[in-house]
């Protein structure tokens, strides 16, 4: 495979996942939303949990070099300081918590499209070919089938299915975007990546912890549930394919 139809196939291959999660999510009966709601609250925190250890915490870690972990605490404390931020510019009304989640999935979706970007331009410079990178790309890609239906889902019962789904690919379209920036941009982003990923990974916790954990108090049992099936699958992921 050429590196041109490398780069394509990978960049187009994480949008197209994340679209397909959306438009899965779209088909759930409306009449079991409110069943459902507790648990897809928790499949959305255990993705999102597991996304932000096993997909940006420790990919910052081993790529931080010297100081590592000064770097990626500091990204997990902005990251986390910056979806507070947000949620001070909207109210607490039904959306509220919604916009915290979208920006903060969106916002995790620019270090992994870089991410990708970043694998196919090494394997570029190095002459191996982008086909190398295409590896970052299926992995990410696969992951974001889970993480495309959990920000759709919620977003249904406010905004409907059509609205939410172009949530859900307005959410996606950022990965290529920025993994043309981090082909491009091997050598000049490289030190950025450590602090880029751990200001994600910050970003998406705070809203597990602050919006979605204590909206399903009353669901205890069924959050739980939801967040173990979604941390485990994205664990799954993540190990297997990463």
């Amino acid at each position: 495979m050429g590196d041109t139809a490398a780069v394509i196939f990978g960049l187009s291959f994480i949008f197209a996942m994340t679209t397909l999660g959306s438009l899965l999510a779209c088909f759930i009966p409306e009449s079991k939303m409110g069943k459902l709601f507790p648990v897809l609250n928790g499949f959305s925190g255990g993705v999102m949990t597991a996304a932000a250890v096993w997909s940006l915490i420790l990919p910052s870690l081993e790529k931080g070099g010297e100081y590592a972990a000064l770097k990626t605490a500091t990204g997990i404390a902005v990251g986390g300081a910056f979806i507070f931020l947000v949620g001070l510019m909207f109210p607490e009304d039904e959306n509220g918590g919604y916009k915290k989640l979208f920006t903060a999935m969106t916002a995790h979706n620019v270090p992994e499209g870089i991410a990708v970007g970043f694998a196919l331009g090494v394997g570029v410079i190095s002459g191996q070919g982008a086909y190398t990178g295409l590896s970052a790309a299926i992995g990410i890609g696969i992951q974001n089938l889970p993480e495309g239906a959990a920000l759709v889902l919620p977003a249904r019962k406010i905004y409907g299915r059509r609205k939410s789904f172009f949530q859900g690919v307005i959410s996606g379209v950022v990965e290529p975007i920025s993994g043309i920036i981090g082909y491009f941009a091997v050598n000049a982003m490289g030190r950025l990546l450590p602090y880029l990923t751990a200001f994600s990974a910050g970003a998406m916790l705070y809203v597990v912890f602050a919006e979605l954990s204590p909206k399903s108090e009353k669901e205890e049992a069924s959050f739980s549930a939801g967040a173990l099936i979604g941390f485990i699958l994205m664990m799954l992921m993540d190990v297997l394919l990463g």
